[in-house]
């Protein structure tokens, strides 16, 4: 499977609103149900390659700077996030990742930043349609290290030169109209 064929399936799910939660996980399992296994496994190495192609130290700066400190698992399940507000936004944060800023000045989705579900979406098709996860392999090598320069994510001063825009933002902590946040002030006021 190629690029366009893989932005055009997760395009597809893609919620209007920007809203992590309102990402049609369905539609996309619906559509990987319709190829064969080999066809979710193509899905599956494109997905890897995405992935693969956002370990970045610029965009892990960019997660460090988000989440307030990033792991790797953290990191990892960033570019799910990443992945799942659409090929647009995916290729302009690879592009500059300080654009993140922009971005989440009108992010409806909650916080963390991050979004596993989006990465095991193949792998739980495939299981579907297999009875097993014997053969489940992309074929796609994992990059040991992100591209990129590494810096000291704990040096305000190299963070505020690289990505001046999420430097100031400091830690995303959710615009207030998430899901959840307002059961919770509900619940604070009775």
């Amino acid at each position: 499977m190629d690029e366009q064929a893989f932005w055009k399936l997760i395009d597809s799910a893609v919620s209007p609103n920007q809203e992590e939660s309102d990402y049609d996980y369905d539609k996309l399992e619906d559509q990987l149900r319709e190829f064969s296994p080999e066809g979710v496994l193509e899905f599956a190495a494109a997905m890897q390659r995405v992935v693969d192609r956002a370990y970045d130290w610029k965009l892990w700066g960019a997660a460090d700077l988000i989440h307030g400190g990033c792991s790797d698992d953290a990191f990892e399940y960033f570019r799910g996030w990443l992945i799942a507000q659409g090929s647009e936004v995916y290729r302009q944060a690879l592009a500059n990742p300080d654009s993140l800023a922009d971005y989440l000045e009108t992010y409806q989705g909650p916080a963390p930043i991050e979004d596993e579900d989006i990465l095991a979406i193949p792998y739980i098709v495939f299981q579907e349609m297999t009875g097993s996860d014997d053969g489940y392999e992309t074929g796609v090598e994992i990059p040991e290290e992100p591209t990129g320069v590494r810096w000291n994510f704990d040096s305000e001063q190299e963070m505020q030169r690289r990505l001046p825009k999420l430097a100031a933002m400091g830690p995303f902590e959710g615009n207030g109209n998430a899901e959840g946040e307002e059961e919770e002030d509900e619940e604070e006021g009775r």
